[in-house]
């Protein structure tokens, strides 16, 4: 049975060094859903349609692979940005789930002082009050079965470890 790791979580948590990991290591097709929102779209300030572009985009890249079977890492923050799920996380479960793989959630959380750290180090700094905003947002999604690591003293290296023993 095919497998779809979904990673989400708050900002400098390590989803994306532990998702290209895990990908490389165990030959994941990998999809960073913020990718396509701050490469695509270099703006801050973008409407509804852009959001149905990328999701549309993100969708066929992920029907592209499920007709080839391939296991599949979504990745990114995956927050609403405004009321409702934009991002459309249940029709991508929905799809999955038509698709008979085997659905993991994993969302990762990190201590607020080690994300500054973190972000200063990465030249990427959030305001604290949109951080905050950030983290509220991806905590206001509940996905069923979703499996929380605090990414605050884990090493990569036991993280893709823990993630292996799941896939």
């Amino acid at each position: 049975m095919p497998k779809f790791l979904i990673i989400r979580g708050y900002s400098c948590s390590g989803k994306t060094t532990i998702s290209r990991q895990l990908a490389k290591e165990c030959r994941f097709a990998l999809l960073e859903y913020d990718f396509f929102h701050f490469r695509l779209i270099r703006y801050k300030d973008y409407a509804a349609k852009e959001h149905k572009i990328i999701f549309k985009t993100v969708l066929d890249c992920i029907r592209n692979c499920m007709k080839y079977k391939k296991n599949i890492i979504l990745e990114g923050a995956l927050a609403p940005i405004d009321k409702g799920d934009p991002f459309q996380i249940k029709k991508i479960i929905n799809l999955a789930k038509r698709h008979n793989y085997k659905i993991i959630n994993v969302l990762f959380t990190v201590d607020r002082k080690v994300a500054r750290k973190r972000m200063k180090i990465r030249k990427n700094f959030l305001s604290n009050k949109l951080y905050d905003k950030l983290v509220n947002k991806i905590k206001s999604i509940k996905m069923k079965d979703e499996l929380v690591i605090d990414t605050t003293k884990v090493s990569i290296k036991s993280l893709v470890r823990k993630l292996k023993k799941l896939l």
